[in-house]
């Protein structure tokens, strides 16, 4: 991969001369391409990372991946309930705190489950009234 990153960045470079005097406006791809080559030729020469200097520019893939890793797999594999060292729930808690919001959640009940016109409870009209009571009080 170190081979053709070197033989792939040298033909660009060759190929883009003779393209850009036929047709100028294809230079402007070295507006992207430009700052790439340099990211991966200081990969290429740098003696740190050995998965940067084996695989310019797709090595920082590794990296970036590793980075993301941990969102990835807090928002998509793990439940609300496992997590360490707090879970979803317990993070959302502290989160309202920080906020000064409301941190307490009805028991029994998600957010979503609230009573709406076509839900089937029962919600009182307006035009009921109380019925008065013929008990006699003593």
């Amino acid at each position: 991969m170190r081979q053709q990153f070197l033989y792939g960045s040298l033909l660009l470079l060759a190929a883009s001369v003779p393209i850009g005097i036929l047709e100028p406006r294809l230079l402007y791809a070295w507006v992207v391409l430009g700052p790439l080559l340099l990211l991966g030729f200081y990969d290429y020469f740098q003696k740190r990372r050995t998965i940067l200097a084996n695989f310019p520019l797709v090595g920082r893939g590794r990296y970036w991946m590793e980075m993301l890793r941990p969102k990835i797999y807090q928002y998509f594999v793990e439940s609300d309930i496992n997590g360490s060292p707090f879970n979803r729930v317990q993070r959302s808690v502290v989160y309202q705190r920080a906020k000064r919001d409301l941190d307490t959640t009805r028991s029994g009940r998600s957010s979503m489950s609230t009573p709406s016109a076509t839900s089937g409870w029962r919600i009182p009209s307006p035009r009921c009234r109380r019925r008065k009571s013929t008990r006699r009080r003593a």
